[in-house]
């Protein structure tokens, strides 16, 4: 492998995506870099100060009891920690050895240009920690000012 993986991420599930914005900027002092989707549905991604990574994500809940508000809530791999790989040589092989090791992971899968090509796998004590490679969560994919 070329380098270890990069951590990028912490991922978390929110009903009220509005008031988490406004808590980790009005008190600890992070920005919103980049939001994508609908009211309900909506996917923020946050950074500390002036730090350009980690970040946060939070991914807003519908209130509604059905439709994909639901099965986001159902889904056990929404809550967890982001990892970037440099290449799918890379990727191969974190995935090959998840899986000579016991670990269960998850097909390496292409979901779409904003994910990329991930995997999911447990660690030791049940956290998610996805794979990624081409999720592009630096400041160059930011869609809002730094400052």
């Amino acid at each position: 492998m070329s380098d270890p993986p990069r951590f990028t991420h912490n991922a978390f599930p929110t009903s009220r995506l509005d008031a988490c914005l406004a808590f980790y900027a009005e008190v600890l002092g992070m920005r919103l870099v980049k939001m994508r989707g609908e009211s309900g549905e909506r996917v923020a991604w946050v950074a500390p100060g002036a730090q350009d990574a980690p970040i946060f994500v939070f991914v807003e809940q519908s209130a509604l009891g059905d439709g994909v508000g639901a099965a986001r809530r159902a889904d056990p791999f929404l809550r967890h920690l982001g990892y970037e790989v440099g290449s799918r040589a890379d990727l191969e092989a974190l995935h090959a050895r998840a899986e000579a090791d016991g670990q269960s992971p998850t097909a390496i899968e292409t979901i779409d240009e904003i994910v990329g090509t991930i995997f999911m796998v447990r660690d030791p004590d049940g956290r998610v920690v996805e794979l990624t490679l081409g999720q592009n969560v630096g400041p160059d994919a930011w869609d809002r000012p730094s400052a």
